[in-house]
C-alpha cells in the first residue's frame, strides 16, 4: 500500500524519483529476461512483481497528473491534448505488459520451471524497452532539464498525488 504524502514533500520531487525508479524496474526486467536460459533471480522476480503490481500504477498516475499540470501551460491545446493522451496511451501498454508479466513472474517466484522462454523473454523485453522509450520521450517532451524552470503549481500538484495515493489506498481495501 502506497504510503501518505508527507505534507512537507516537494511534490516535483516525488516524480523524479519515482520515474527514476521505474528506471531501475527496467533494470531489473532486463535483468530477468537475461536470467532466463539460466538461474532466475526469485528474490529479484519477487520485488519485480510488487514493484510492477503496487508501485508502477501509482507512479504513472503521479507522472499524469504533473503532465495534465504542465501542458496546461503550452499556448496550442491540440498540442497539449496529444501529448496527454500519448502519455494516457503509453501507460496504458506500460500497465498491460505488467498484466501480461504477472503470471510468469509469479510462476518463476514460486519456483516453477519457465515454460515459454521466448514467450516470456520477448514481453519481459517489450516492457522495459517500452517503457525505457516512453520515459526519454517523457525527458524531451516534459519533464527535462527545464522542469525545474516551469511555473508549476505545486500545491495543485500535491493536492493531485496525495489524491492518487488515497485512491489507491482505497482500491487496495476493496480488492
Amino acid at each position: 500500500m502506497s504510503d501518505p504524502l508527507p505534507s512537507t514533500a516537494d511534490p516535483i520531487a516525488i516524480v523524479l524519483e519515482e520515474r527514476r525508479q521505474q528506471r531501475e524496474i527496467c533494470d531489473a526486467l532486463e535483468c530477468i529476461a537475461d536470467q532466463l536460459r539460466g538461474n532466475v533471480s526469485i528474490p529479484l522476480c519477487k520485488v519485480v512483481l510488487r514493484r510492477l503490481d503496487q508501485d508502477l500504477p501509482l507512479y504513472l498516475k503521479d507522472e499524469v497528473a504533473l503532465a495534465e499540470i504542465l501542458l496546461s501551460h503550452y499556448g496550442e491545446p491540440s498540442f497539449a491534448k496529444q501529448c496527454l493522451e500519448l502519455v494516457k496511451s503509453e501507460h496504458l501498454a506500460q500497465e498491460a505488459y505488467a498484466l501480461e508479466l504477472h503470471e510468469p513472474l509469479t510462476e518463476i517466484c514460486q519456483g516453477k520451471a519457465c515454460r515459454r522462454i521466448n514467450m516470456i523473454g520477448y514481453a519481459l523485453r517489450c516492457c522495459f524497452e517500452g517503457m525505457r522509450r516512453h520515459l526519454d520521450w517523457e525527458d524531451l517532451v516534459l519533464f527535462g532539464d527545464r522542469l525545474e524552470s516551469l511555473p508549476i503549481d505545486t500545491t495543485l500538484l500535491t493536492a493531485r498525488l496525495a489524491r492518487n495515493r488515497s485512491l489507491d489506498a482505497r482500491h487496495l481495501r476493496l480488492a
